[in-house]
């Protein structure tokens, strides 16, 4: 997940048929969050502030 693949892709790779077992076990960095962060406010223009 960290690598920039889909929920829905590591479902499928770890052989789970239940979403809810790949969230459980899905966990982002921080980094990876305030990349997301970032990504979604170059497109929206908004000037979010991180800690």
């Amino acid at each position: 997940m960290n690598s920039g693949r889909s929920l829905y892709e590591v479902q499928k790779i770890l052989g789970h048929t239940q979403l809810k077992t790949t969230q459980r076990y899905a966990h982002l960095s921080q980094a990876t969050l305030l990349e997301a962060v970032d990504s979604l406010s170059a497109v929206s223009g908004l000037a979010l502030a991180t800690a």
